[in-house]
């Protein structure tokens, strides 16, 4: 339904298996998010042309996610993995990759995560809460219902970023104002 909303770029979320991919798709998902990477769900999204924001905790799965060609992650659960200071101690040793953190993040603690050079966004339910019961018949942006197994995502962003990776191959998501939210595959 949110597919058919004029100016709405629609996503998915909690996309964790190849046939939530499928389910997605024929949804008229343009993106898909995960709260991890598998090879499995790479190669789901890669046949459907589906770009994918993968989900990543720890460095390891950072790294992974890097050799798979990704080299912007969604990260989750940010604020029990440790929050802005867990990413600003990453930033360190692995500055070529870029974060979306979800899970945690809020209206009140969004500004510390976006201060930070390797965030390009954050994201999370708080930004397009479910609609009134009242409303319930209305689209609204991020509205879903609970017997769906397909979430629609949404994310903010301080600027509209440029295209990560476009000199080599990689994965990438790019974030936009909640307004406009999008991603692209530099493949």
């Amino acid at each position: 339904a949110m597919a058919r909303v004029e100016g709405a770029i629609v996503g998915a979320g909690t996309v964790i298996t190849s046939q939530d991919v499928h389910r997605a798709q024929a949804a008229g998902a343009r993106f898909a998010v995960s709260p991890g990477l598998t090879d499995t769900l790479a190669d789901a999204c890669e046949d459907c042309a589906l770009p994918l924001l993968p989900g990543a905790a720890t460095a390891s799965e950072a790294m992974q996610a890097v050799e798979a060609g990704f080299d912007t992650l969604k990260f989750f659960p940010a604020g029990p993995a440790g929050g802005p200071a867990y990413l600003k101690a990453l930033a360190g040793p692995l500055p070529g990759i870029r974060f979306c953190p979800t899970g945690g993040v809020s209206a009140a603690n969004a500004p510390e995560y976006l201060a930070l050079p390797i965030v390009l966004c954050v994201g999370g339910s708080w930004i397009a809460p479910e609609a009134e019961p009242k409303l319930a018949s209305r689209p609204t942006r991020g509205s879903r219902t609970s017997s769906s197994p397909v979430r629609t995502s949404a994310a903010t962003s301080a600027a509209t970023p440029s295209r990560a990776g476009s000199a080599s191959e990689s994965r990438s998501f790019v974030p936009f104002p909640i307004t406009e939210i999008g991603c692209a595959k530099t493949k």
